[in-house]
């Protein structure tokens, strides 16, 4: 049976989550994620995980153990720092871990193609190193796309839109992911949550005939960060997916 809410979840599943170890590599929206998830946790004390910040022996007991990995605007930095730490810093193999990109990874000069490929490259080798391992895939966050009257002209015109390119390289490798995952391994679509309030809405934006999501800015303070709405939206159906998936 697979859970749609956290309400719908028995009590007994929430237990067993507890027990499993799990490692999540990320920057600043890691945070607030986990922000979020303590957020729902005092909402529903049933749910217990033991939320760890560390990179280094992971306690054979089960957590919730989570910690930056590489640079910001480096992604080959992330992904080989998220291999160091499972393969060496960890001590043991955890059932379940994932690496999240951050929305400034995807840029105007970067090769997005060339990121998957590095990324699906070191999945694939981890995947041999520890084959008790689930690896949860996550989708690159978005940010909000405001279109303001010049960006509306130059639409008009028919010229091209550099305030489009990073959401787009967002959504490039995206689709990439789903593409090579979705239906075959766990894929947590934190972009398509923050596009999508909680009544089915999305927020797209159109360029060159091509729709493409964005983040909804209601959550987000900044434009790509999480306020404390957002945080209990991802947080909320992450824990959700977690009980499904692992």
């Amino acid at each position: 049976m697979r859970y749609q809410k956290i309400e719908d979840v028995p009590k007994e599943k929430w237990q067993t989550l507890a027990k499993k170890k799990i490692y999540f590599g990320h920057q600043s929206v890691g945070f607030n994620i986990i922000a979020g998830m303590q957020a729902v946790m005092k909402e529903h004390p049933q749910i217990q995980l033991n939320i760890v910040e560390s990179r280094r022996d992971m306690d054979t007991g089960g957590a919730f153990v989570h910690s930056k990995v590489g640079e910001n605007r480096k992604p080959d930095t992330k992904i080989n720092d998220f291999v160091k730490v499972i393969n060496q810093d960890l001590g043991v193999t955890p059932d379940a871990a994932a690496l999240k990109f951050c929305y400034v990874d995807a840029y105007d000069k970067i090769d997005i193609n060339d990121v998957f490929q590095q990324y699906k490259e070191a999945m694939s080798s981890l995947r041999k190193e520890h084959p008790s391992l689930t690896i949860i895939h996550f989708t690159m966050p978005l940010r909000t796309q405001p279109i303001s009257w010049k960006t509306k002209a130059k639409l008009f015109l028919g010229k091209e839109l550099w305030e489009f390119t990073d959401n787009i390289k967002r959504n490039q490798f995206n689709q990439l992911l789903l593409q090579e995952y979705q239906g075959k391994e766990p894929v947590f679509d934190i972009a398509g949550y923050e596009a999508t309030t909680d009544d089915g809405r999305q927020m797209t934006f159109q360029y060159k005939e091509k729709k493409y999501l964005a983040m909804l800015a209601e959550y987000s303070a900044d434009g790509g960060h999480l306020n404390k709405k957002g945080e209990k939206w991802i947080a909320g159906n992450l824990l959700v997916f977690l009980v499904n998936n692992i």
